[in-house]
């Protein structure tokens, strides 16, 4: 092989490896190579000293030196002259064509190293983004570190209203307590001032009730083992046969609008305490002479709103008070009064006990304005062949035996 075409060889080799090159470090010494593989190719050509010889009409020529380090023989061509110039016209368009195709093979490189550096912006550009979402991303995990925090603060202001308002209603339940409390005790005082107003008028009831039925029980001790003793209302005066008026008197009831004593009572008219006490108490078993009102559906039209009188009877016979009839159902038992029963209003605080009220009877007083009330007891549902909505008929029924 000559010297040239190795050179040129080695220049191809470093082209091709300089059009491959990846980075500046490669592409500089690929090039430092074709550099020093030019010079050497020069130099031999200078330093190289031709002999030429002619023998037997023949032109000899030897290019080369012997011991060169990089050749281990000599080249040794024989042309004629004409050969010669041939040969020397045919490596000078070759040496040219060598370096046509050495320029096109270079010619690439510069737009390759244009692309290469494009590249390398865009990796840089890329590198910018990458750095700037590496920022993003510590801000955000930045804030994310910070949420915990954040949370916490809200968390404890939270507890802290949390606890503000327990301890109002702590308080709020305290004060409630403490209201239901004093209401309870007060309300356990009136309680209690209440029975003991109760038990006091009471008592006085019992007392009064007491002497009644003792008085009764020595009447009919008096009269006999058979007899009877009871009111007749609405009259002054006893009527009917065989009887006797013990006294007279007016009828008293509790007030209208109080809740006192339900048993109404015949009180003797007669002046003095007869046995009681005078005094100014008003926490008591209040009594309050008693008159009819509202009196239509009975036989007492003409004596409403009258002071009720009443009258205490003693018949030597046994008798009773039948209802809602105008007989006396008993066998062997006669009317001995006649009359309407009467007793509280439905809408008015007082009971009273109910009462016959004679239909017939003598000395009514007037209206003097006092507020016990007796109205017509009135049946307001009928049951099967009892008719209801009607005022009830009354009467003392006494054996005639």
């Amino acid at each position: 092989m000559s010297l040239a075409r190795l050179l040129v060889g080695f220049g191809l080799v470093s082209v091709f490896a300089l059009a491959s090159a990846q980075t500046n470090d490669d592409i500089a010494a690929l090039e430092a190579a074709l550099a020093a593989a030019r010079l050497a190719q020069a130099e031999e050509l200078a330093n190289a000293q031709p002999e030429i010889a002619v023998e037997n009409g023949n032109l000899h020529i030897r290019v080369g030196r012997d011991g060169d380090a990089h050749f281990e023989r000599q080249v040794v061509e024989t042309a004629s002259v004409f050969d010669l110039a041939t040969a020397v016209d045919g490596l000078v368009t070759r040496l040219e064509a060598m370096e046509s195709k050495q320029s096109a093979t270079l010619a690439p490189v510069p737009g390759a190293l244009d692309t290469l550096t494009a590249a390398l912006k865009t990796a840089q550009d890329s590198i910018g983004r990458v750095d700037d979402t590496v920022s993003s991303m510590d801000d955000v995990d930045h804030k994310v570190n910070s949420i915990p925090g954040q949370v916490g603060s809200q968390i404890d202001a939270v507890k802290a209203k949390m606890e503000k308002l327990v301890s109002d209603m702590d308080k709020l339940t305290k004060s409630v307590t403490d209201a239901n409390a004093a209401a309870i005790a007060n309300v356990d005082k009136k309680i209690g001032d209440a029975k003991v107003s109760s038990t006091a008028s009471l008592a006085s009831l019992s007392s009064t009730i007491d002497k009644n039925i003792k008085a009764a029980n020595d009447i009919i001790a008096e009269s006999g083992s058979v007899h009877s003793v009871y009111i007749n209302w609405g009259s002054d005066k006893c009527v009917g046969k065989d009887v006797k008026t013990v006294y007279a008197g007016w009828t008293y009831a509790s007030h209208h609008d109080h809740r006192g004593g339900s048993t109404p009572q015949c009180l003797k008219d007669e002046a003095g305490v007869m046995g009681g006490q005078r005094g100014g108490w008003d926490s008591l078993d209040l009594m309050y002479s008693a008159r009819t009102d509202h009196c239509s559906g009975t036989g007492l039209e003409n004596k409403c709103g009258q002071n009720i009188p009443c009258s205490l009877c003693q018949i030597e016979t046994h008798c009773y008070l039948e209802t809602g009839t105008d007989v006396c159902t008993a066998d062997g038992y006669r009317k001995q009064y006649v009359g309407w029963l009467y007793g509280s209003h439905i809408g008015q605080q007082s009971v009273h006990e109910r009462i016959c009220i004679a239909e017939s009877g003598s000395g009514w007083g007037t209206n003097n304005g006092e507020g016990a009330y007796f109205y017509p007891s009135l049946n307001n549902h009928g049951i099967e062949q009892r008719d209801g909505d009607q005022t009830l008929k009354c009467h003392w029924c006494c054996d005639e035996n």
